[in-house]
């Protein structure tokens, strides 16, 4: 590592919070990739039901991606590297769906979840 990413390695490690507020934040993080995705496969089941034929790939999509995130986040509350990978990569793609809809309020959401599980990302192993 050269002297420049050594100082910008100091400078990011300076703003990022401590383990103990990163412990917390994991676990509020887990919680509520749980609940709100138990939320959201309710709503999407409720909703793919009415009109299922016309958007019968997002749906399952949709649900497929809740699915691992909430697996992904119970094995994240046992610290497991492969809990957070189940959880972050879906969140990406969920990311990139919201952007590709122009969802705003689902942008914006998931761009503070992404951003949360890279900062936690060092706890798992």
């Amino acid at each position: 590592m050269n002297g420049s990413e050594a100082n910008l390695i100091q400078s990011i490690n300076k703003i990022l919070p401590p383990t103990k507020e990163k412990e917390q934040l994991a676990d509020i993080l887990s919680w509520c990739l749980i609940v709100l995705n138990i939320l959201g496969v309710i709503l999407l089941i409720s909703q793919g039901l009415d009109d299922f034929s016309e958007y019968a790939a997002f749906y399952c999509v949709r649900v497929a991606l809740s699915v691992l995130m909430i697996i992904g986040a119970f094995r994240m509350k046992k610290r497991a590297l492969l809990g957070w990978r189940l959880a972050f990569y879906p969140l990406l793609v969920s990311l990139v769906i919201n952007i590709f809809v122009l969802n705003i309020l689902g942008i914006i959401f998931h761009c503070f979840f992404v951003y949360s599980f890279i900062q936690v990302r060092e706890l798992y192993s």
